[in-house]
């Protein structure tokens, strides 16, 4: 089966959250759903607020990333998670 890869972004609550400690617990619900993490950054919104931009890959077999937008929504903190791109890897 073929890679794809995958960027989402993720939205805090407000400003004032500790970002790095919803990055860790998103890379982890990534590594358990058998994401390869290929990059992160940060970027600014507006109002002081950051989106956290997470690019990981994934087997295309495991079907929709559904589940693990529902998981990602579920940590403290996160008000909502956009997949913002997705193409099939090549090579």
């Amino acid at each position: 089966m073929a890679r794809i890869i995958i960027k989402l972004k993720v939205m805090p609550t407000s400003p004032d959250v500790n970002l790095d400690s919803i990055k860790k617990q998103v890379l982890k619900k990534i590594d358990s759903y058998g994401g390869i993490l290929k990059g992160t950054e940060i970027e600014p919104i507006a109002f002081g607020l950051k989106a956290i931009i997470i690019t990981f890959n994934m087997d295309e077999s495991r079907g929709s990333t559904d589940l693990l937008e529902e998981q990602i929504t579920e940590i403290e903190d996160v008000q909502s998670v956009e997949i913002i791109g997705i193409s099939r890897a090549l090579g």
